[in-house]
């Protein structure tokens, strides 16, 4: 699902070649409030295939807001109340960023790469 209306092109897509046991979400662009309705249906769709691994790839995300933040953490919640684990891949030096002035950078999984989450073919 690409939304118009910002600066940035922005991509909040599910990736339909995820490993078995893994769904795949490909995040690019400016994230923020105004995205979060989408963004939210797209994690909802994802938690509940309750897959074994949730990766939410945001190599191509140059920001993010509390507000995207929040269901980057609802999700991880659902995923993990599921048995599953959620894992944050590619981040670019801003999303780390903010996971370490929040506070959260505890609570991901962090990968360099989509490749690096979803492990050994």
């Amino acid at each position: 699902m690409d939304t118009a209306g910002h600066d940035t092109q922005i991509r909040l897509e599910r990736v339909a070649d995820a490993a078995p046991g893994h769904a795949v979400v490909d995040l690019a662009g400016e994230l923020d409030l105004a995205v979060a309705p989408q963004l939210r249906e797209l994690f909802d769709a994802l938690a509940a295939e309750a897959p074994d691994v949730a990766i939410v790839d945001v190599a191509d995300v140059s920001f993010i807001d509390s507000t995207v933040l929040r269901e980057l953490l609802r999700l991880h919640g659902t995923v993990a109340a599921g048995g599953g684990r959620m894992v944050v891949a590619g981040a670019a030096p801003g999303v780390p960023r903010l996971l370490q002035l929040t506070g959260t950078q505890e609570v991901f999984d962090l990968a360099g790469s989509r490749a690096e989450a979803v492990g050994p073919a």
